[in-house]
């Protein structure tokens, strides 16, 4: 039994993913620009985003807006969360991209678990409306919690808060 359970872990360390993956789409009835300025602007991030309206944290924003290097830290006493902003693509077939940087530091030290990067990606909807996708890659998962992770649910928190996150986008602009 014991041996058949060694077993069964070492597996699902081998099979686990190395990094933390969540991508999910919806549909809103908005202009592109619209969604473009709610994701890509930390001042309209306390409107959506679940963390600052629920915790309360009174956001450190830094540059221009829409521009490479607009930043935002989230102080929460000796762990501070860090989101910068390092491109935004504009595509001919009238997609965007978006991509974020995520620091996540804890006592002065970066913690490469939790930090990673987030892409939104604005696009045409076969139905006419826009769509935004957006796609969470979180740290690197240990080799040997790899199993944990696996047979505890996986990715399905950082799935719940990336589709809380995109429901409270359409939301906030569909008013």
């Amino acid at each position: 039994m014991t041996l058949a359970l060694v077993v069964f872990y070492t597996l699902m360390c081998v099979l686990g993913s190395e990094d933390y993956v969540s991508e999910s789409s919806i549909e809103i009835h908005a202009g592109n620009g619209q969604v473009a300025w709610m994701v890509a602007d930390f001042h309209n991030w306390h409107n959506w985003q679940q963390n600052i309206k629920e915790d309360e944290i009174e956001p450190i924003i830094t540059g221009e807006a829409m521009m490479a290097g607009h930043a935002m830290m989230l102080p929460n006493g000796e762990r501070n969360e860090r989101f910068t902003l390092k491109a935004i693509y504009a595509q001919p077939s009238w997609v965007d991209q978006i991509y974020f940087e995520r620091d996540v530091w804890v006592n002065g030290q970066k913690t490469p678990a939790e930090s990673g990067n987030l892409m939104f990606e604005i696009y045409s909807a076969k139905s006419g409306n826009v769509g935004l996708r957006c796609k969470i890659q979180q740290g690197k998962v240990p080799f040997l919690f790899r199993g944990m992770i696996f047979v505890l649910g996986g990715n399905d928190q950082l799935n719940r808060w990336n589709e809380a996150n995109l429901l409270s986008i359409k939301k906030v602009l569909e008013g």
